[in-house]
């Protein structure tokens, strides 16, 4: 089964960030690719899900 991927604002505003810091989305990307085609995540992946952001970011 496929899934559409729908980005929220909330998303976006966080790949802006991660783009901004010059973080790699190569594994964001695989980690999107296999949940959009609706197969489990492998467990090495699973660390990714995690929200990116410096402290402030997070609770500032």
């Amino acid at each position: 089964m496929k899934y559409e991927i729908i980005l929220t604002s909330a998303f976006k505003q966080q790949l802006k960030t991660i783009k901004k810091r010059q973080k790699k989305l190569d594994k964001l990307k695989i980690v999107v690719d296999i949940l959009s085609r609706g197969e489990q995540l492998d467990i090495k992946y699973r660390d990714i899900l995690v929200e990116i952001g410096s402290h402030s970011d997070l609770f500032g």
